[in-house]
């Protein structure tokens, strides 16, 4: 039967029984350990032998254990253990200090089974092999366990692990930050420190890890700094990454490893005064033929720029010495100042079917792998050979757009964000409904359907353990009938953006939606018929179906306006023409029309083409100035004529029983402009003296005739 420990003094004297099987009855404050054994504090259990036994947590909490032991090696709750099996228990606040060999649960394990244990809040220090759950493991199995206390130590140094040597874990992560801090040596992993012919499923750090720069050429990873023979599936890290020689995303030097379906997003930045260093957004080294990694992907940056050390860099590997990278991707911008690469800084091994993003790298050049644009990334046409049917998917809302794994979202009760979605006019449908079909059969998850917030998100849950899905969207809300629709890459929906929610306000636009949900666009598809596609092309310059749209070129002059290139429709050259704000039309040499001109907006004044060199204003005839004879009349002395006036006497020719006009004629014309000299008809119009008044049509008082005949 097993002991029942309901005690901080219970829990010591289990050092009395180490082969013995217990179980806690309850929660248990260990905060006066602190005062403990002239201040070192509690005791590890099997600190003079193994632990053997079972010890079951039952879900209760051990708050506040305090051990420091600086010097002394196997430190932690347990000091060492032997084929034991511990499980179910929470490790709160633990502050445990000791050199080699160090966890907050196991200083030293061999073959003993570890489940259901979590380690919250507090520290663990020490020198060698420390880990936030077990500072050195021997062949045990690890299963369902976390931490999120904070680790440093000089070597070995994990989130989870110091070093794991022939370890099974599964489902396990970390989320403290984790520190090698050695003046003369030091490897750091957001899981792991070390591994050596391991296996990780399922797990994950999120961590930031932190190596010193002491000069010394060591490794720092996301994931795990440095492994040997180990194998990673369905793995990820998302915590920065910060070292001195071999450093990446996931892993700092991977040797004869193999890792499958596991990715990293955290950004990668070399410090190193080490010589020859390496760093990429996944992996740094890749270092033996038998190496490989299949089906992973990283997206975050890797910035080595302005330290010298760092000879190779990529977005995805640093170098690959040998082994083989296959069905990869990676979307971060590489820096340095020697050999950078897009996807791989320098390679001496095989890279096939991977590719980086060229836009949001930043460069186009790499030694392996293919670069494509963000909107070629964004579709699965792009990945030849890939598996988008088990391992892959792609959705505009998922992932910013980028390829991700069916296994993030498509497991056990995982939940999948939805959101913000936007339906084709741009508007986020409030009360719109979600729902996951099954892939395998088509039908409807019912326990899965829920309806959009008021900013287009939600999230789905209760999803199946052993099936992929899909999803569809109900614009109008409703739960039956054809209403319902693939939420696929047609639907503008994009995720918070940038490479996690924190980036959000980095993925705004100015679409018109609103600061706040307004996502980062790449492309646009207008429609469902897939054939109006608006992309960037180049800095300034947008596409519609591969036909560029162009910003007018710069000028000193504002509102110009520009021509168009009649083949391709490009904005090739602005004209001297300028329309301001009230709509003056300046700068036109030559206007020519088809049709009437329109003087105003009373549309009561048309210019009208009667015939050649003949227009109208209103049906009254304009008569160009070449058309008016101004000949003297009857030999008398010339007329001056102003060119802003017609005088036309060819048909009023008196007869000779009329008095002829034999005097000079005196004109004075103050506005010319209004002044029209009619003709006349005949010679009856014509009276005995002078002219008829009926023949003069003034447009203003100011204007005055003077007419002096020989008669009169």
């Amino acid at each position: 039967m097993a002991t029942t420990i309901t005690d901080v003094d219970g829990l010591q004297a289990m050092n009395d029984g180490l082969d013995g099987d217990y179980i806690l009855g309850g929660d248990i404050d260990a905060a006066a350990t602190s005062t403990w054994n002239l201040g070192s504090g509690f005791i590890p259990i099997g600190y003079i032998a193994a632990f053997t036994g079972t010890f079951d947590g039952k879900g209760y909490t051990i708050s506040d254990l305090f051990e420091s032991r600086d010097g002394a090696n196997n430190i932690g709750l347990f000091a060492e253990t032997d084929g034991a099996t511990i499980s179910n228990v929470i490790l709160a606040d633990f502050d445990i200090t000791g050199e080699d060999d160090t966890g907050a649960l196991i200083g030293y394990s061999t073959d003993t089974t570890v489940s259901n244990v979590a380690v919250t809040g507090g520290s663990v220090t020490g020198d060698g092999y420390v880990g936030g759950l077990i500072g050195f493991d021997y062949g045990s199995i690890v299963s369902d366990c976390y931490t999120t206390c904070t680790v440093e130590g000089n070597s070995c140094v994990g989130g989870v692990f110091g070093y794991s040597y022939q370890t099974d874990t599964d489902d396990c992560y970390a989320t403290g930050a984790v520190t090698g801090t050695s003046s003369s040596s030091a490897n750091a992993g957001g899981l792991a420190g070390e591994s050596y012919n391991s296996t990780f499923d399922d797990s994950y750090a999120t961590g930031a890890v932190t190596l010193s720069d002491s000069g010394h050429p060591y490794d720092a990873g996301g994931f795990i700094s440095e492994d040997d023979s180990s194998t990673f599936t369905k793995c990820y890290a998302t915590g920065a990454v910060s070292g001195n020689y071999n450093i990446g995303g996931f892993g700092g030097d991977l040797d004869t490893s193999t890792v499958s379906k596991c990715y990293a997003t955290g950004n990668v930045t070399g410090t190193g005064t080490a010589n020859a260093a390496q760093a990429g957004g996944f992996v740094g080294k890749l270092t033996d033929a038998t190496a490989t990694i299949t089906d992973c992907y990283a997206r975050g940056d890797v910035d080595c720029s302005g330290v010298d050390d760092f000879d190779l860099v990529g977005g995805f590997v640093g170098e690959l010495a040998s082994g083989t990278i296959t069905n990869c991707y990676s979307t971060g911008a590489p820096a340095g100042d020697d050999d950078v690469g897009g996807f791989c800084g320098a390679n001496s091994g095989t890279i096939a079917t991977s590719y980086w993003d060229t836009d949001t790298s930043g460069t186009e050049t790499t030694d392996g792998g293919t670069g494509k644009t963000t909107t070629l990334m964004m579709l699965e046409a792009t990945y030849s050979g890939w598996d988008f049917c088990a391992i892959w998917n792609i959705n505009l809302c998922i992932n910013d757009g980028y390829p991700y794994f069916r296994w993030e979202y498509d497991q056990e009760t995982r939940t999948l964000p939805i959101g913000p979605i936007f339906d084709p006019k741009g508007r986020i449908p409030k009360g719109a409904r979600v729902r996951a079909i099954r892939a395998d059969t088509g039908a409807v998850i019912t326990a899965s359907e829920t309806t959009l917030d008021a900013n287009g998100k939600s999230t789905i849950t209760g999803l199946p353990n052993d099936v992929a899905v899909s999803v569809q969207i109900n614009w109008g809300g409703s739960a039956s009938g054809d209403n319902w629709v693939w939420l696929d890459s047609r639907i503008i929906g994009i995720t918070e953006g940038g490479t996690g929610a924190s980036d959000a306000p980095n993925a705004r636009s100015s679409l018109g939606l609103g600061a706040e949900d307004s996502p980062e666009f790449t492309a646009i598809e207008l429609g469902h018929a897939s054939d109006s596609t608006i992309a960037r092309s180049a800095a300034g310059r947008a596409t519609i179906e591969g036909v560029n749209l162009v910003r007018g070129p710069a000028s000193a002059t504002d509102n110009r306006l520009v021509k168009t290139n009649g083949t391709t429709g490009d904005l090739i050259q602005q004209t001297g023409i300028t329309a301001d704000d009230d709509n003056n039309v300046s700068g036109v040499a030559k206007l020519t029309t088809t049709s009437d001109i329109e003087l105003g907006n009373a549309s009561d004044t048309t210019l009208h083409r009667v015939s050649a060199g003949l227009i109208s204003v209103e049906g009254s005839n304009l008569i160009r100035a070449s058309d008016v004879d101004d000949t003297p009349v009857d030999d008398q002395t010339a007329v001056p004529v102003s060119s802003n006036w017609a005088y036309d006497h060819a048909a009023a020719t008196p007869s000779a029983s009329v008095h002829p006009i034999s005097a000079n004629v005196d004109f004075n014309l103050y506005q010319a402009t209004d002044l029209v000299v009619m003709t006349v008809a005949n010679e009856a119009a014509l009276p005995t003296e002078g002219i008829g008044v009926g023949q003069l049509c003034f447009a203003t008082s100011e204007l005055t005739l003077h007419i002096c005949t020989a008669t009169s």
